[in-house]
């Protein structure tokens, strides 16, 4: 859709910087998931390995535990690696920058011009 006043240009920089941010955002609570799960996944291993040694359990069925849950943190690693959550954020923070200088350019102008 073509602007035709500056304020409809402003108004559509604004919303699409907006839109940027909002991404960014959802985007950081996803790897922040991630990372909750990792982190709390390694702090129930290392608890578990504690207390395997503390109460000398030698069930071989218990020793395989630790081995499990950290193949499972490697999976969850893997796949956070895989998503590339920072690559993305980056963009998002440079598309962002991008449209904050574009509106504030449009701000400080008097008139539309081509």
């Amino acid at each position: 859709m073509e602007k035709q006043t500056l304020n409809d240009v402003i108004n559509d920089l604004r919303g699409r910087r907006d839109c940027l941010a909002l991404a960014h955002s959802n985007l950081k609570n996803e790897s922040d998931k991630y990372n909750k799960v990792i982190i709390t996944l390694s702090l129930v291993t290392g608890s578990f390995e504690s207390t395997k040694m503390t109460l000398n359990w030698d069930n071989p069925y218990i020793q395989l535990v630790p081995i499990f849950m950290s193949s499972i943190i490697g999976i969850i690693s893997a796949l956070t690696k895989f998503r590339d959550f920072s690559t993305k954020m980056e963009v998002l923070i440079q598309a962002q920058s991008t449209l904050t200088q574009c509106l504030t350019k449009a701000r400080n102008s008097t008139e539309l011009t081509p």
